[in-house]
């Protein structure tokens, strides 16, 4: 998660960045750099995930309005298929452009990453998400 995903949650539900943190982040190892994810439940669904829809849909981290735009959903057909067995909107959305496609994963490497507490390079540090898979021609989400 970056700086901006974790005050826009901080300000939507009016707490403590701290706070937003402890309750509804972790630390995961990203190759040499451990960074904040949201939380998930036992079934993998988002902590936010509320009876079919994103709680905090309006402060979503950059992450979740990106999806399934992602370098791994995007790396190959295989990839993008086994995506879309999890998730009813890839085929079924509106189709986007290459540009938009290419937009969200620009905007997912130029925003830089927080570094978790105890992380190398101390806390707080920031680090760049990446290198991106090239886009397919045209996707729906």
């Amino acid at each position: 998660m970056s700086q901006n995903d974790l005050d826009q949650l901080s300000a939507f539900l009016n707490l403590p960045e701290r706070e937003v943190r402890e309750r509804y982040c972790r630390a995961v190892d990203m190759g040499g750099v451990t960074q904040f994810s949201l939380r998930e439940r036992d079934n993998y669904d988002c902590v936010f995930w509320e009876e079919g829809g994103c709680s905090v849909y309006a402060a979503r981290p950059l992450q979740c309005r990106s999806f399934p735009f992602w370098p791994a959903q995007l790396a190959d057909r295989e990839s993008w298929r086994m995506a879309g067995e999890d998730c009813p909107g890839i085929g079924a959305g509106p189709l986007h452009s290459a540009m938009e496609i290419a937009y969200w994963l620009a905007r997912r490497e130029a925003e830089p990453l927080v570094a978790a507490a105890g992380a190398p390079g101390a806390p707080g540090a920031t680090a760049a998400p990446g290198a991106s898979a090239p886009a397919p021609e045209r996707g729906r989400q």
